[in-house]
């Protein structure tokens, strides 16, 4: 931070010495002391607006309570396009599994017809409604779990029991739909 407050300082120097020399340095000025002002604020430095910050950090917390659970393997959040907004660590969704999830809400039958791949695994149907599709493929399994602004994409592995694996991911879902996520 204090390398890019330094190139701020410097470009308000620089525009300021050559203001009245070209015409375009007015709007190079303004430009830097836009940075500069930018810099005043520690949380300005940061990507996104504080309540983006909020939000993820929120995201964050309702994965990790999920992880710590020890009923699932691995877990995503993905927002409406199916991208992952936040994941645990692990193998993580492919190029195309987070969008298809979200999709597979469009019409939830088709997930016992056509199935749905997530991580790279092929699971078959076994619940699939307007809120959750649970999901199994021998003794592993998943569960997509809708929330107000994202899915909740959760796994499990032979070592984890279904039931418990699916309860986990909807009590997740319930603590974030209250806050609006």
């Amino acid at each position: 931070m204090a390398a890019t407050l330094i190139l701020a300082q410097a470009a308000l120097a620089g525009a300021g010495a050559h203001a009245e020399s070209t015409p375009a340095a007015g709007s190079r000025a303004a430009v830097a002391a836009s940075a500069a002002s930018a810099f005043a604020s520690p949380d300005a430095a940061r990507p996104g607006s504080a309540s983006e910050r909020a939000a993820a950090m929120d995201w964050q917390k309702a994965l990790d309570d999920l992880a710590n659970s020890g009923k699932v393997t691995w877990a995503a959040i993905l927002d409406p396009s199916g991208a992952v907004r936040v994941a645990t660590p692990g193998p993580g969704l492919r190029p195309g599994e987070g969008p298809a999830a979200v999709k597979a809400y469009n019409n939830p039958a088709n997930v016992f017809s056509s199935g749905l791949t997530l991580w790279g695994v092929k699971f078959f149907g076994i619940k699939a409604d307007e809120r959750s599709i649970y999901l199994k493929k021998g003794a592993t399994g998943a569960a997509v779990v809708r929330t107000a602004q994202s899915a909740i994409v959760a796994h499990y592995d032979e070592t984890k029991q279904p039931g418990p694996a699916y309860d986990a991911v909807e009590k997740a879902a319930d603590r974030v739909i209250p806050q609006g996520f």
